[in-house]
């Protein structure tokens, strides 16, 4: 029943909001959409309140995701020399 519930609200409200994410639910909100999109169940529209988000602090902090990515990237060893390291790879015995 909660499933039929949950297919019937996205048919009719176009969204995916809290009422996918409860303390029982297998899925998280995120997933969802997922879940619905595997069942042939395609929304025609967005949930409204993310009209009202910044879009400008949510690019930044992407960008601040971004760039803390790149920094450990750039401190790990190439793919070849980590192998090297541990005697393993092309050169390997």
């Amino acid at each position: 029943m909660q499933g039929e519930r949950k297919i019937l609200f996205l048919q009719t409200k176009d969204a995916v909001i809290d009422e996918f994410e409860k303390a029982d639910d297998c899925f998280s909100q995120g997933s969802w959409l997922p879940v619905m999109y595997g069942q042939g169940i395609v929304p025609t529209g967005h949930n409204p309140l993310h009209d009202l988000q910044n879009m400008d602090q949510i690019t930044s902090g992407f960008d601040q995701i971004a760039g803390r990515w790149r920094q450990t990237v750039e401190r790990m060893p190439a793919h070849d020399d980590f192998l090297k390291a541990r005697g393993m790879g092309a050169d390997a015995d």
